[in-house]
């Protein structure tokens, strides 16, 4: 797998071949296969991100790194939900930030 290319359906993606896409917006593909699935940005997504927040191969797991795509491109993420897809965002990041420290939210 050449990991700055773009998915395609049944393409090769970290959690197995890709068995339904879908790009929302330019640059963010969503992706899912038979056990899991992710987030994939283009390059150029990829630059748009903070730094310490990009990943090195353009993959973003769903159940939280994707979190921090849904938190710079929400609209990627169900149009007409941006809010709720940032709240989310939000959550989860925040969640993650004290569980790695090991302090209760």
């Amino acid at each position: 797998m050449n990991e700055r290319e773009k998915p395609t359906e049944g393409g090769a993606s970290p959690w197995g071949p890709v068995e339904v896409m879908d790009e929302p917006i330019a640059g963010v593909v969503s992706v899912s296969t038979a056990s899991h699935g992710g987030v994939w940005l283009s390059e150029d997504r990829l630059q748009q991100m903070p730094a310490d927040e990009r990943t090195a191969d353009g993959w973003y797991e769903e159940d939280c790194e994707a979190a921090f795509v849904a938190r710079r491109f929400p609209r990627a993420f169900g149009r007409g939900v941006e809010i709720e897809a940032w709240v989310k965002a939000v959550t989860v990041l925040s969640l993650a930030h004290y569980a790695m420290r090991g302090v209760a939210a």
